[in-house]
Order: structure tokens, then sequence, then C-alpha cells
């Protein structure tokens, strides 16, 4: 029972363990399945925000370069003196135009176009006519944009705005407003893009401890080239983060995992109640299965004890019955006694002192019939006499198999000489307290009554001895008739036989010396479908 119920509990915990790790599992898909979804919308929102970075790159270079060859053109024409540089800045929209001499320096400009860079176009003799690029301003770092395209006759027109207001146009359209578009996503908690240097970009309000040296993710992305997934214990809390490799820079996101604990959260306590239930059930399974159990040992445990009282009650019947007609048969042994002393000794005269005058031979056969049922009488009164005053069983300690080995050497010649096997198998039974000269007899006894109602040839008699619980016993076989049903209650009577010649005083015997030994004689069928006689002694003195 207590294996049956630790297999049914490690099936539960199984379940239950397998339960948690699913919906863990499922958990963690549909997180990462977000976060892919959210990158996925990320790399097609850049791949559109760079086209349209570099269209408007394009754009305003495009621009530069007019205004430049515009100038040019008209410093071909009419030469500088007849430009109003700071108007043709503000006109064309840009913050820098200057004019450079052929001798490389500034003819004409805006305002603080000197502090500008003379183009490397200048230095090699015209070769190349246009040129863009980036340069800050020593004086006070501003950084600008700049085009310059050479003139005809030597020289060059340059035009530049602040590379300010390009990176704001790069903000406004690029990856910096993709991450703080994805603030407005109830599921993201932080964005980020990083290199091998550190963070490029990010949301606002990024967490403090994002960008510490042990928390460097970019290595990681880039060499797995793959998204990767994973719940971080951060010092705000459990944190689904997914990183990608973007390029050469790494796209980092940082999910809530609110709702995802809270999903876990409540799988937990359902998988607990539910255990908890089956274990319940289980158990109350388990009690009513033992209970019916305990029911079914009970009753049996009744039937046994009812049957050892009817058992008892039967033997305490029998016996009284027994030594009633054991005083009643001492009682009528003692009358019969001396009146048959008389016949016998009268018979013995007549025999002696008188003698017929005819036919003296057949008196002298009267006369010794007489004598020899005078005789048969008197064993018959010995008999009753030893039945009615048995002595008291001397209990020493003995060994049953010896004892037995005695009955079997005496009784041996007379099965054989009727043509009947006998069979004799001795257990393994200790030595204990009995008397061996009652046990013997009443051995004897049962080996006879057996031998009397067996085939001759042809029967079977066997004899064999263990032990149980009770005491040792001996058992008696045959494969004779049997005893009937309705004579079992009435074979340990006294006086009653079914044999002609028998006295009725041979099993009531027996039931005396086994009551002698504090034990019982039952009697039942043999395996060969004769009668079995089992004689129980207990082993206390």
């Amino acid at each position: 029972m207590w294996l049956l119920l630790g297999v049914i509990g490690v099936l539960v915990i199984s379940s239950a363990v397998w339960d948690f790790y699913r919906v863990r599992s499922i958990t963690d898909q549909l997180a990462e399945r977000e976060a892919r979804g959210l990158i996925h919308q990320v790399r097609q929102a850049a791949e559109s925000a760079t086209l349209a970075e570099e269209a408007v790159r394009g754009t305003i270079t495009d621009h530069l370069f007019a205004v430049a060859y515009l100038t040019a053109r008209t410093v071909q024409q009419h030469g500088t003196r007849s430009l109003n540089l700071d108007m043709t800045a503000f006109e064309g929209g840009v913050s820098r135009v200057g004019v450079l001499g052929a001798n490389g320096r500034w003819s004409a400009g805006s305002v603080d176009t000197d502090r500008l860079p003379a183009p490397d176009l200048v230095a090699v003799n015209a070769k190349r006519t246009e040129q863009s690029f980036y340069y800050t301003d020593p004086v006070d770092s501003t950084r600008y944009y700049l085009a310059a395209v050479a003139v005809e006759h030597g020289g060059a027109v340059v035009v530049g705005i602040e590379a300010d207001e390009l990176l704001v146009l790069r903000s406004s359209i690029g990856l910096s407003a993709l991450l703080d578009g994805l603030e407005d996503h109830p599921e993201v908690l932080y964005a980020l893009v990083e290199d091998s240097v550190g963070i490029l970009a990010g949301t606002r309000d990024l967490p403090v401890w994002i960008g510490g040296t042990e928390d460097r993710v970019w290595d990681r992305a880039l060499a797995a080239d793959i998204l990767q997934t994973a719940l971080v214990n951060t010092p705000d809390g459990p944190v689904y983060e997914a990183m990608a490799p973007f390029g050469d820079v790494a796209l980092r996101l940082g999910l809530r995992t609110d709702e995802l604990m809270e999903i876990r959260r409540r799988s937990i306590i359902a998988l607990v109640l539910r255990t908890a239930l089956i274990l319940a059930l289980a158990g109350l399974a388990i009690m009513v299965l033992l209970t019916l159990q305990n029911v079914r040992l009970l009753s049996e445990e009744r039937e046994r004890i009812l049957a050892d009282v009817r058992r008892l009650e039967a033997d305490r019947t029998l016996r009284e019955r027994l030594a009633a007609m054991g005083a009643l048969a001492g009682g009528v042994a003692h009358e019969i006694r001396n009146p048959l002393n008389t016949v016998d000794m009268a018979a013995q005269r007549l025999g002696v002192e008188y003698e017929p005058q005819e036919d003296g031979e057949g008196y002298r056969r009267l006369l010794q019939s007489l004598r020899e049922e005078t005789r048969r009488i008197e064993r018959i009164v010995e008999d009753f006499l030893t039945y009615a005053r048995p002595p008291k069983a001397n209990r020493s300690e003995n060994d049953l198999k010896e004892a037995l080995a005695q009955v079997e050497q005496t009784f041996r010649p007379a099965a054989e000489s009727a043509g009947v096997e006998l069979e004799f198998v001795y257990g393994n039974t200790p030595r204990f307290g009995f008397d061996a000269d009652q046990v013997r007899q009443a051995a004897l006894n049962l080996l006879r009554n057996a031998l009397d109602a067996v085939p001759q040839p042809g029967g079977w008699i066997g004899l064999r001895t263990g032990l149980e619980e009770e005491g040792v016993w001996l058992r008696v076989e045959d494969n004779g008739p049997g005893v009937p049903t309705d004579e079992e209650a009435k074979i340990f009577d006294l006086y009653y036989t079914t044999r002609p010649e028998g006295t009725g005083v041979g099993l009531p015997m027996v039931h005396r010396i086994a009551v002698e030994h504090g034990g019982r004689i039952a009697v039942g069928r043999s395996e060969r479908g004769g009668a079995s006689f089992t004689l129980v002694l207990s082993r206390k003195g």
C-alpha cells in the first residue's frame, strides 16, 4: 500500500514539475516571439530610416553643391565685388559661403568664413572639381558639413552648414527616433544600440546599471549572430532581455516581466493546488482501501475467533461428555470386573473338578470358549478403566522423531504383511516437553484405525510431522473411504465405533492425550481421498 502511495506521489510530482517547465517554456516562447517581433519592426524601420537619411543627406549635399556652383558662376562672370555673400548664405539656407582665391587665400566670404579650411582640391591643381567633408571650428568647436567647387580660373567656392542641423535631422528619422518610439510600447522597458566602444543610442531614462563592463553584450551578440534571449536578474528586478546583431552594432531590448511573472506565479499556484488535490484524493482513496482492508481483516479475524470459539466449545462439550462417559465406564467396569472374575474362576474349576459322562470334548470346548470371552471382556474392562483413570502426562524434553521411530518399527511389520504402503515423513521439529509413551500410544491408535480402514492389499498410510504457531503436529492419513461428514462429530464419543470388533475407546483416548498436552485432535480428508487425523501438541509446559 505504501509502495502504491509512493508511486502515486512520484507520478503527481513529476507531472507537476513537467507542467511547470511546460508553462515556463510557453511563457519564454511568448516573450521571445514578442522580442523577435519588436526587433523585426526596428530592423525594418531602421532600414527605412537609413534610406531616408541617405536620401536627405544626398538632397542636402546636392543643395550645397548647387549653391556653390551658382556662386562660382557668378564669380567667374562678375568677380567677387558684386556679391553679398551674407545674403547669398541667407537666401541659400546655408551657414557659410566663402570664395577662395587662386593663391589659396580667402578673397570674400560671409561671417567667420576665414576660419574655414582650404579644400584639398586647390592643392591638387583643380584635378577634382568638387568635394564634401566635415570640419570642426577650432575656435568655438562648431562642426560643419562643407561642399567645395573649383572655379575655372583658379580658386574655389566653399559652402557649408552646421553639422548639428544634419544630426538633428538624422535624429528625427534615425535609430534614436526609433528607439524613443519603442518607449511607447507597453512591454518595452528600455532599448539601446551599442558597438565596441559603448552605447550609441538608447531610449530615455535608461537604467543606471546599463553600460557597465559586466553589462556588455555587444561581443556576445555579434559572436552568436542570432537573436539571443534570457531572463536576467537586474537591480530593478527580473527583465526579459533580447539582443541581436544589427550590422556592426548590437540592438538590445529589455521587456517588462510583470505579466510573465504573474502567469508563472498563477501557474505555480494552480500546479500546487492541483497537486495537493490529487494527493488528497489519492490519500483519501488509499484511506478507503486501507479501511476496507482493515474491515476485511477484522471480518476474517472475527470469523477465525468465532471458529476458535466454536471449536473450543465443541472440545469443552466433548471433554465433558467423555469425562461423564469415562466416569460411567469406570463405575460399570468395577461392577463387571468382580463377577467376571467369579465366572472365570468357576469355569476354571469346572474344567478341573468336573468331568461329564457324555460328550466330554464338547464340554471342554464350551468351557474354553467361556474363558476366552471372559478374558476378552476383561481386556475391554481394562481399556475402560484406562480411559476412566488415565495416567497424568509425564512431560519431559524429548525428540518427536525418535519417539515415532519406535512406533514405525513396531507398526511396519503389520502394515507390510497386509500389503499396505507405509510412508513416514518427519519435519524439522524442535525438542520439546511431551509424554513419549502417551504420544506413541496415540500414534499407534491412529495408525491401527487407518490400517483397519484402507484396502488390503493396495492401501496407503502416511505419517507426517511439522511445526505451526500452536505447536508441533503429527498427521496420519490414508486412502480409505474417509469419515462421513455426519459422523465427524461422533467419532470421538466413547464406545462409538463402525467396526464390529471395535471398542470405541481408541479415538477418545487420543483426544484425552491431546488434552493432556494442551492441544487438540482434528479430523479431515487427506489428499488421496481418505481420512486425515491431525494431533497438535502444545510446546508450552
